[in-house]
């Protein structure tokens, strides 16, 4: 087979039969245009927030038979963002999944030249090296693709191989490039697996609080409402030390808060009917409640990753003292799961204390090769970009 070499070749976005055909090792064809029907419809795929990218060679471009040399998709995300000045904007900030390169096309480099060159698609140029002369002629994206491609302030990718593979797609030259995505040790790439029990802890009062149930209806609703809270109390936290920019998913982001079930789709499980109760809201009384309080809120998926395993998957303003409450309403919720896992929290975090004080074992993403999350900033050279609630709603 006369394949190009990496000099020859470009990055376009795929068409649609390019995205279905890079699945198509799979044998039940028949759920995979189920499943791409399904997320084609969901508010993550809209306005322009899902693009397929598929490498190819550059004089093929426009033949109707190329040859899709690798494949990756690109998933773009509503950021927030703090400054040293303690001033707070939006951005962009991009989710890189579905990586592949088909089994024939394997080992010749084409997976790293896809993932080097979407850096440079979604980063802004005035903040990265030169595009390197050596890889041939930059991509030239149509206008209507460009206008769904703002500069991001970063990308992040979740990888079921080795991280290694992710960190050498450096981001400029191979000699004095700068680095992609890193794979930080510590919270960010935190998980705890507890065996679901009585914590022996005295529930919060259930005279202070009031219970609500939140459906998979809910969630576009809940994502606006705690996106509202967090614009109005994060300005009251430290900002960041200067050259540092501190970086959160916004939970307003269409779909966000769903996407988690796209894990459970691709995996060919059954998905959830959206009246599926998948979290809990936690009301206080008025008069305890006060002018500028929040709503405690957790979301958690039952069987996910796995059957008999439920997930806490966001959280925002839980205070420990109402974690056995919570726990409570898991139990009732998902009787038959027999585990809880969560991502994302620091060794020192309370909530990851009392856990761990109850039997859980902590352990490292990184390490054991459980889906750890790799970060790329796009920020000035020589600046910093630190990423806060990187929980597991935000996976890719």
């Amino acid at each position: 087979m006369d394949l190009p070499s990496l000099e020859e070749t470009t990055v376009v976005p795929a068409t649609p039969q390019e995205a279905l055909l890079a699945d198509k090792y799979r044998s039940d064809t028949e759920w995979f245009f189920e499943f791409a029907k399904w997320y084609n419809q969901q508010p993550f795929s809209q306005d322009g927030r899902w693009i397929a990218w598929t490498l190819v060679k550059r004089a093929d471009v426009n033949k109707p038979d190329r040859q899709c040399l690798s494949f990756l998709c690109t998933q773009r995300r509503d950021a927030l963002i703090k400054s040293s000045s303690g001033s707070i904007t939006t951005a962009n900030f991009y989710n890189i999944t579905v990586v592949m390169t088909p089994e024939v096309y394997r080992g010749r480099g084409y997976a790293t030249r896809l993932l080097r060159t979407i850096h440079y698609l979604l980063a802004p140029p005035a903040n990265i090296p030169p595009w390197p002369a050596s890889w041939g002629a930059r991509p030239e994206l149509p206008t209507h693709i460009l206008k769904y491609l703002p500069p991001g302030v970063g990308s992040q990718l979740i990888p079921i191989i080795s991280p290694r593979f992710f960190e050498r797609c450096l981001i400029g030259p191979d000699d004095g490039g700068r680095r992609g995505w890193e794979f930080f040790k510590g919270g960010i790439n935190s998980w705890i697996r507890w065996k679901v029990h009585d914590l022996g802890v005295a529930d919060a009062d259930s005279t202070k609080w009031e219970t609500e149930w939140i459906q998979i209806k809910d969630l576009e609703k809940v994502g606006k409402q705690v996106s509202q809270e967090l614009h109005r109390t994060w300005p009251e936290a430290p900002p960041p030390s200067p050259g540092t920019t501190i970086v959160r998913t916004d939970p307003a982001s269409p779909g966000l808060l769903r996407h988690i079930e796209f894990a459970i789709r691709y995996a060919n499980r059954p998905g959830y009917d959206d009246s599926q109760i998948i979290g809990v809201q936690f009301h206080s009384h008025p008069e305890i409640q006060g002018s500028k309080s929040v709503t405690p809120t957790a979301i958690f998926w039952p069987h996910l990753p796995e059957p008999g395993i439920v997930s806490l998957t966001f959280t925002s303003n839980l205070d420990v003292s109402l974690l056995p409450l919570l726990i409570n309403r898991i139990r009732a919720i998902a009787p038959q799961c027999t585990e809880l896992e969560v991502w994302g929290l620091e060794q020192e975090d309370p909530v990851a204390r009392m856990l761990v004080n109850s039997g859980a074992i902590f352990g490292d993403r990184i390490q054991e090769n459980h889906r750890p999350l790799g970060l790329a900033w796009y920020g000035p050279e020589g600046t910093k970009g630190i990423w806060e609630d990187m929980t597991m709603w935000v996976r890719g």
